[in-house]
């Protein structure tokens, strides 16, 4: 089961890499799993200041990735704007987590495991692709504590 999850990730990677070459907004190939695991990070925060007001995060040990996947998805689908007003964050940020189901299959089993290449990519990215450093950027404080240029100067 777990080999056959992984060969559809990769299909949906191909796919979602062949939209963005069709629509002509070629990013870098691990976009998909940097975003599923900042927004990930996100709702884990999220979650921890509304924990009485959103479902559980961990479901009983025994079940696959697919359940935290939809509890995950679940949790994203239940968050309210004025959560995210809470941390700072506006509409944009809201309709990103509308469309998490889009890229959940995509996330790390850390979100902690592509903070820092994600981080240097969008330092390297800055004056390129201003709108991606700034959007992603101003998450790096709320989802990791540290500012996107100090996370992406940890990188050996």
């Amino acid at each position: 089961m777990l080999q056959v999850r992984q060969k559809l990730a990769g299909l949906q990677q191909d796919i979602a890499g062949l939209s963005h070459a069709v629509r002509g907004e070629i990013e870098h190939p691990q976009m998909d799993t940097w975003e599923a695991n900042t927004l990930t990070r996100l709702i884990d925060v999220i979650h921890h200041c509304n924990y009485r007001t959103l479902p559980p995060l961990r479901w009983p040990e025994g079940h696959e990735l697919d359940d935290s996947d939809f509890a995950y998805c679940t949790v994203a689908r239940r968050i309210e704007r004025r959560m995210l007003y809470q941390l700072g964050l506006g509409n944009a940020y809201y309709d990103r987590l509308r469309h998490y189901a889009e890229v959940v299959a995509f996330r790390s089993s850390s979100p902690f495991m592509t903070e820092t290449a994600f981080a240097h990519w969008l330092v390297e990215e800055k004056c390129n692709r201003p709108g991606k450093y700034g959007f992603w950027g101003f998450l790096y404080p709320i989802c990791y504590g540290r500012t996107v240029e100090q996370s992406a100067a940890m990188r050996a």
